[in-house]
């Protein structure tokens, strides 16, 4: 559907799915559809913003600051992800990070 029509978007509402995963504590399942909304929109600074986020809920680090940093070269004045980075101890780039 997404080929034939530019103007197709579902990223808001498999966003939300995700969320309501999050929620009910699925978070093996949450992860995998964050990640389908990123391999569907991987010019949205946001569906990486919010597959950091479940990381980080997921309490792996590691795949939370390389999203977050992703987020962030998409949309360099994405607040949450600079907070996020600061938070998880690293700065805005996230130097030093494997």
């Amino acid at each position: 559907m997404k080929r034939k029509g530019a103007k197709f978007e579902l990223s808001d509402d498999v966003n939300t799915w995700g969320y309501k995963l999050v929620e009910r504590k699925h978070m093996t399942q949450a992860i995998e559809i964050f990640k389908l909304n990123v391999s569907l929109y991987q010019q949205s600074w946001n569906t990486y913003d919010s597959l950091a986020e479940v990381y980080e809920h997921a309490v792996d680090k590691s795949s939370a600051v390389r999203n977050y940093q992703r987020s962030l070269e998409l949309n360099p004045k994405n607040d949450h992800a600079i907070v996020r980075l600061k938070a998880l101890g690293l700065g805005r780039a996230g130097a030093g990070v494997n």
